[in-house]
């Protein structure tokens, strides 16, 4: 019989969801509804610790990772100069999606399936993208991508949703199976299409980080299949992908990135002990950036596309260690859960390693990190990782966590 509890947390479970569709959709597609599934997440929390009597459900990795956030936010604000504007917003939303996944039920116990509602989104992602690109689009050598204004998004996007849709390919049979390898096939052909460096860097590496968990035939299958693709693609320059190569082993240091890492460099230089302990501030390179720009008259740069000189500038050296260690750790729970797990946990755990690796790598030469179209994604994936950590822990594994 149906308690008014129960109708209480069905009414939680499906805000949750829906936010979250909502929230993914909108960062799939390069559209801005991501704030009213920001909302309605933010929401769903909130009632659901009301019927739990517990505003959040504190789990270590949820309160190591709160705890950080709320260190990055003050440290920003304290060290920076000018305002750090929009660039503190990211930093929250990411802080309500993680809690967000963290609120979801356990799924025996939950009548919604998740499986099957993202395999919807990655339908609907790979088809309206290859439309537009089909249809609306003349594709430049540098122009808009498909549904998103920067080139590097869609590649980052691709690679993103590419593990989910190998683990759907190889878990299903029949017409499923043969609708996920041309899913397959329309993701890489936006990769390439994207012209992307990083987004080709970010595949190879999301591939390699798994092949050490795979059975030994599977394992060398996957290397010589990745090989043997990245091959036909060089020597017959499908997409460009043998001049975009080509371009980065030859005239690196003509290559935008080579001029904004000097500038980077200089700029970082001239900063005090204290600004290299603790940095200038969130928002502060776009800033100093634009006055460097005007005096010496080069293109302007809102993020030095390098992790490293952006976090080093915006938080310091401290800053940067606190987010390699919180990046260790992260990564060592990962794949300590992967060692001990077995079947459907053990392909969970190299799914969510995969797609983080691709965001991590992709990012790192491309995307601001204290920005959205990083932090976003990112969430996402961390949020599912503790999710998947909290559940093996509670479960079967009382090893990991510890």
């Amino acid at each position: 019989m149906t308690t008014v509890k129960d109708m209480g947390w069905l009414k939680v479970d499906g805000l949750l969801t829906l936010g979250l569709l909502i929230f993914l959709l909108s960062l799939l597609m390069g559209r801005g509804t991501f704030t009213i599934g920001l909302v309605l997440i933010g929401l769903g929390v909130l009632l659901g610790g009301l019927y739990r009597q517990e505003l959040f459900n504190w789990t270590r990795p949820l309160g190591v990772f709160m705890g950080l956030m709320t260190v990055w936010i003050l440290q920003g604000f304290l060290m920076a100069s000018d305002s750090p504007g929009d660039m503190v917003v990211p930093l929250f939303g990411s802080m309500v999606v993680v809690a967000g996944i963290l609120h979801l039920p356990p799924t025996p116990g939950s009548k919604i399936r998740w499986e099957p509602l993202l395999t919807a989104c990655l339908v609907f992602f790979v088809t309206i993208h290859l439309t537009y690109d089909v249809f609306w689009t003349r594709w430049p050598k540098f122009g808009k991508s498909a549904l998103f204004t920067n080139i590097h998004y869609i590649a980052q996007y691709a690679v993103f949703t590419l593990p989910f849709l190998v683990m759907e390919a190889l878990r299903t049979l029949g017409r499923v199976r043969w609708l996920m390898v041309l899913l397959i096939l329309g993701d890489l052909w936006l990769l390439l299409e994207s012209r992307s460096r990083p987004g080709y860097l970010s595949l190879i590496a999301s591939v390699l980080v798994v092949l050490p968990y795979l059975g030994r035939g599977l394992r060398w299958q996957s290397l010589g299949l990745l090989v043997g693709l990245l091959g036909i693609l060089y020597l017959c320059n499908v997409a460009h992908f043998q001049e975009r190569i080509n371009e980065m082993a030859l005239h690196f240091y003509e290559d935008e990135r080579g001029e904004i890492w000097f500038e980077s460099w200089l700029l970082q230089s001239k900063s005090t002990p204290m600004e290299w302990l603790l940095g200038h501030g969130l928002g502060q390179f776009a800033h100093d950036y634009q006055i460097v720009s005007l005096l010496k008259r080069i293109k302007p740069y809102w993020a030095p596309h390098c992790f490293l000189f952006e976090i080093i500038y915006s938080h310091g050296l401290l800053g940067l260690m606190g987010l390699l260690v919180a990046g260790v750790l992260f990564f060592q729970q990962l794949l300590k859960a992967i060692r001990i797990s077995v079947g459907d946990d053990r392909t969970m755990g190299l799914l969510l390693l995969a797609m983080a690796t691709a965001l991590v790598v992709d990012g790192f030469f491309t995307i601001p990190f204290w920005s959205r179209n990083f932090l976003y994604p990112m969430s996402l994936v961390v949020g599912a990782s503790f999710l998947y950590l909290q559940r093996l822990w509670v479960t079967d594994k009382p090893r990991l966590l510890h």
